[in-house]
């Protein structure tokens, strides 16, 4: 008995990421190419049923307004900058009643997992998001159980990282949904050599490099990242990596060219950075979560990096985005770190 294609609602956000978007869709075309019949249907519809523009500024036609959607197997959010400006409380009223109905699954990538929880649809899920967000929406949602994972299903919840992770999600999907050999002859149409577990960790590339460059340095920094805000000492790092402070500082001067107090306040600022931009923490607060023992030490250091007051970095943003979130240790910052230390020690 042949099943009934499934029907598949696409919510397009402002801004939403194309690259996950694509990586959502497309396996599912493959998968009806390769079936010779549809296994997945889908339109795609907008809050208002206007055009929708991607953050790569191109705009996309939508086949109508979101509360038009009608007996769907799986709604998808797709969302990408900015999400934390989307008025989420008109969407909640259209997914809420989904939510009772467990053969309708509901989905967010890249950035949309932080709309569903907005909108209480994630507050008994195992979520993930974006790892760019991951830090603000762990603040911002304490009582989530967020992951690192590339994507997470549970139950008819299904929230995943973006970029590319999406085409695992979705072979995952199809291989719950039709089998194992579907699965892997879509992964062979995208050239996609694995599909990847769930459970795989997101930002490995760079993990992966450091490790190859050294497991102590990989080790050191991911100490630091585990302890933002309860910051520990440069001896305290050396002492849990197991590596003597010299052996510590080497690494860092050779792989970062920078030293390791300099690197471990650039990931703090990275952080708080990330909190100015994607929550509505107070400076205050901000402040807090990475660490900083004043507001005026933790302005003090912003400045000197980033040319700017935490205050005045939400309208700064919004007309200057020359400094990257994760823009790497130049020479620089790397000045700009040592003298915001500098005045730490003064």
């Amino acid at each position: 008995m042949e099943k009934t294609p499934k029907q598949v609602a696409f919510l397009m956000l402002e801004n939403f990421s194309m690259m996950a978007f694509s990586s959502t869709i497309e396996p599912m075309r493959a998968a009806n190419r390769l079936y010779g019949r549809d296994l997945f249907q889908w339109q795609l519809f907008s809050v208002d049923g206007g055009p929708v523009t991607a953050s790569n500024q191109i705009q996309l036609t939508v086949d109508g307004a979101m509360a038009a959607i009608k007996r769907p197997d799986l709604i998808v959010l797709c969302s990408g900058l900015d999400v934390q400006h989307i008025d989420y409380k008109a969407i909640s009223k259209i997914l809420w009643p989904f939510a009772s109905n467990e053969s309708v699954s509901i989905v967010g990538v890249c950035t949309a997992p932080y709309i569903l929880a907005k909108c209480g649809l994630l507050d008994r899920s195992r979520c993930t998001i974006h790892w760019e967000n991951l830090a603000s929406f762990r603040e911002e949602m304490p009582a989530l159980l967020v992951t690192n994972n590339i994507y997470e299903i549970d139950g008819n919840r299904m929230t995943c990282s973006g970029g590319t992770a999406p085409i695992d999600m979705m072979l995952e999907l199809i291989r719950q949904s039709f089998d194992q050999d579907l699965m892997l002859a879509v992964a062979d149409q995208f050239m996609h050599e694995r599909a990847r577990p769930a459970d795989e960790s997101q930002k490995m590339a760079e993990h992966v490099l450091t490790s190859r460059q050294s497991s102590k340095l990989a080790e050191a920094i991911q100490i630091m990242q585990n302890h933002i805000d309860d910051p520990l000492s440069t001896n305290e790092v050396a002492e849990i990596a197991d590596v003597s402070l010299r052996q510590l500082e080497r690494l860092f001067k050779k792989y970062k060219n920078t030293t390791p107090q300099r690197y471990y306040l650039f990931l703090r600022l990275q952080q708080a950075r990330r909190l100015l931009l994607q929550t509505s923490l107070s400076v205050l607060q901000v402040t807090i979560a990475t660490g900083f023992s004043s507001q005026s030490h933790f302005t003090k250091c912003y400045r000197d990096l980033f040319h700017h007051t935490p205050g005045s970095e939400r309208k700064v943003m919004r007309i200057d985005k020359t400094t990257a979130l994760d823009e790497p240790l130049s020479e620089s910052l790397n000045d700009a770190l040592e003298e915001a230390l500098d005045a730490a020690r003064r």
